[in-house]
Order: C-alpha cells, then structure tokens, then sequence
C-alpha cells in the first residue's frame, strides 16, 4: 500500500512544530521566570532585570517607584543594608549602604532645607567600605520641581555637587 505523501509531509511538519515548541520552551524558561518575578514585584522587567544583574545574590528586596523613570531597590547584603537606583531600562545609577537620614551632619540639612524648600529626603548613602571619614550622597525628591536630585556632601556635611537623575 502506498503512503500519501500529504499526510507523510503534515506528520513531519507537525513533529518538527512540536520539536521546536519544546525547545524554545526549556530554553525560555529562566525569561519567563525572570518577568513573573518583575510582574508579581510590580517593577518593570527593565529595572527589575538589570537588578537582578547586578545583585544576583539578593533574596529579598523593596521596591520603590520614584518617578515615572526610576526605580529604587532596598535589600541587605551581607550585614549591610543597601539600596541601589535603577532606570527603567535596567541602568543602575547610584548605589551605596544606606544611612539613616536623622544621621546626618547640623550643616547637610540647613543647606538642604535652604536650598530645597518643599523637598523630601528619600535615602541617604555611602560607599560600602571602611574608609573614614566617606563622603555621602542624599537622594532628594524635589517634589515642587518634579524632579529626582543626588546631593552629594563630604564626610564632614560640607555640599560637593547636585545632579539630576
């Protein structure tokens, strides 16, 4: 009896569709993992993506959308706490270990509540090492402005420069 080389064709080609199904799936599958961990996170896939870059020993993390642009990410490494600056499209753009902003120096925060009336501070940071005497970075949402600032001090609370992220 003879074979329909129809059918013949349809089987291979259904084979061949049901190959390369399973394997675009397994090789897709650390990417599908990566956007429902940004999605159930609420971050975008960018910013959550080039975190996890970035970090890829961090468990667990706190997101915080800063602007329409930026997102900030809170996690603890080692024994430090930390918080990392990350655009959208996954770049991070500041990071450091995190200070409590009731630390700062008398002279940081007169400049700032002279300079940015109506403004909030949303983190502070240092380098991550043991060096005295570190200089430190404010992050500022200057709400009246629509803007995001990095403010950056020397150790002894003395302004260096403003930059807009």
């Amino acid at each position: 009896m003879k074979r329909n080389p129809i059918i013949s064709r349809l089987k291979t080609l259904f084979s061949i569709l049901v190959l390369a199904t399973i394997s675009f799936n397994c090789q897709d599958k650390a990417g599908a993992d990566l956007i429902n961990e940004a999605a159930s996170s609420g971050v975008s896939l960018g910013a959550y993506s080039g975190f996890k870059t970035a970090f890829p020993n961090v468990q667990s993390v706190t997101w915080t959308h800063l602007q329409e642009r930026i997102w900030e990410a809170r996690f603890t490494e080692g024994t430090t706490a930390k918080a990392a600056l990350l655009q959208t499209d996954g770049l991070v753009i500041e990071q450091g270990a995190l200070l409590k902003p009731d630390s700062l120096p008398v002279a940081t925060r007169t400049y700032m509540s002279g300079t940015f009336p109506g403004s909030s501070i949303q983190t502070v940071l240092t380098d991550d090492n043991d060096e005295a005497n570190k200089p430190f970075r404010v992050i500022l949402l200057d709400a009246p402005n629509a803007r995001i600032l990095r403010v950056l001090f020397d150790s002894d609370g003395t302004f260096h420069s403003t930059t807009e992220l």
